[in-house]
């Protein structure tokens, strides 16, 4: 599946889509296979479940069913304590991608601590 480029709009409701997503994967769970939900976004949830502890509960759950998280903070404002608890809790990895200024579209993508 190819990711179609999105706008800003002021409010991410993170648990929702995260949460949609892991539904999906968790009902076609693959046994020879990865069962990873990638989460990716600019790491700023105000809109739905907003607390780091609640969703990093979920996050714990996913795992105990089957379902990894890991999590791609976009842009250089993005929460990356919630990511990477996130991550941590869903037995994933944490990663950004830094926008290059005036291209959106930049292909750097680092790990965490990465520049």
């Amino acid at each position: 599946m190819r990711l179609r480029w999105w706008g800003r709009g002021g409010s991410t409701n993170l648990a929702e889509g995260w949460l949609r997503g892991a539904e999906q994967v968790a009902s076609h769970l693959a046994a020879e296979g990865v069962n990873r939900v990638l989460l990716l976004t600019d790491g700023l949830a105000n809109v739905g479940i907003t607390d780091p502890a609640q969703l990093a509960a979920h996050a714990a759950q996913l795992r105990k069913r089957g379902v990894a998280t890991s999590t791609i903070g976009v842009g250089e404002d993005f929460d990356e304590s919630l990511l990477q608890a996130l991550a941590d809790a869903g037995g994933g990895h944490f990663y950004f991608r830094r926008l290059a200024r005036g291209d959106p579209r930049s292909p750097h993508l680092g790990g965490r601590g990465g520049a």
